[in-house]
């Protein structure tokens, strides 16, 4: 009897075994989760990580930035943003293009914005924003073959899904304080990239803090604090500050805990803005790996319509 039990086991322990084979290759498979390229000109680049933040002031504002660590790793971002009066108050709406490559994965992310804005006093406003975005992520797996990357679970040929997300964000601005949180590709949604792979999304949280300090009429320090946190990458922490000379040249430094420092600077040359940045990082052994941000800002001449009350002449004919 025992024995005969015991073989009835086995069985079905097997049985149950080459069931759960085929349902698991019946069902998709993920790959990893995606996150954005962390930018760190974000002060320059500030409805990358919040759509609730404002670039264009009297005029529209298009921004371009590039960043580089090697061959396996680059990104571009294209924004821009521009008032619009709506309801008595000046709010804005903006668009941005995003294309990162990091090893074997693909992402193209163009996204659309919209930021309220209330104001608070003379001085003090709170800006509301929300952001929707078309993703693109692709897979190359013919790629990682020629490179001797055979596991089994990774496609064997170049695949790519398209996925809807969603941010939001809430930024503060005052005479000499700004601050912002937000919470970007919140709905962490699930790309298909073919009937047997899949990838996602995940959402990024961020936090960051600014502050203005005159030092008389040309001269002005600004401590600025950043902090970001996603489950794939975990925490990022940042301390900063920057000195400024008339608000054309400005030369800036901070530090990433742990053992990460950047170095950057920006000038101003009538409506163009550009900025460079630098950043070292010691964890890895041997010689520290860098990597290099460079921005292109551009305001655009935009005037709004006058407010003057338009006079017409009377011709009389005698």
């Amino acid at each position: 009897m025992g024995k005969t039990t015991s073989t009835h086991g086995s069985r079905y322990q097997s049985l149950a075994y080459v069931g759960s084979l085929a349902l698991s290759a019946l069902l998709p498979l993920d790959l990893s989760a995606q996150t954005r390229p962390e930018v760190r000109l974000w002060q320059e680049a500030l409805p990358y990580y919040n759509p609730a933040a404002s670039i264009a002031s009297e005029g529209g504002q298009l921004a371009a930035l590039y960043g580089h660590t090697d061959s396996r790793h680059k990104y571009y971002l294209i924004l821009g943003g521009m008032p619009l009066e709506l309801l008595g108050g000046q709010h804005e709406v903006g668009a941005q293009l995003l294309y990162h490559q990091q090893d074997l994965w693909e992402q193209t992310a163009l996204s659309a914005r919209g930021a309220l804005c209330l104001p608070l006093s003379l001085t003090q406003s709170l800006h509301l924003g929300i952001e929707t975005t078309l993703y693109r992520l692709s897979f190359d797996g013919k790629r990682a073959q020629e490179e001797g990357i055979t596991d089994q679970e990774l496609p064997t040929a170049k695949t790519e899904g398209k996925g809807f997300d969603l941010s939001l964000g809430a930024y503060y601005t005052g005479r000499r304080l700004s601050a912002g949180i937000a919470v970007t590709d919140l709905l962490g949604s699930s790309v298909a990239l073919s009937e047997r792979y899949r990838a996602e999304t995940s959402p990024l949280y961020v936090a960051f803090l600014r502050y203005r300090i005159d030092l008389g009429k040309s001269l002005a320090l600004q401590p600025t604090a950043f902090a970001s946190y996603s489950k794939p990458s975990g925490w990022r922490k940042e301390l900063g500050a920057s000195i400024s000379y008339q608000d054309r040249f400005s030369l800036g430094a901070s530090y990433r805990f742990h053992h990460i420092w950047t170095a950057h600077t920006s000038i101003s040359l009538g409506s163009l803005r550009l900025g460079y940045l630098l950043e070292q990082d010691t964890r890895s052994q041997g010689s520290p790996s860098y990597r290099h941000e460079f921005f292109l800002g551009y305001t655009l001449p935009l005037r709004q319509g006058s407010k003057e009350e338009t006079r017409y002449k009377s011709i009389r004919l005698l």
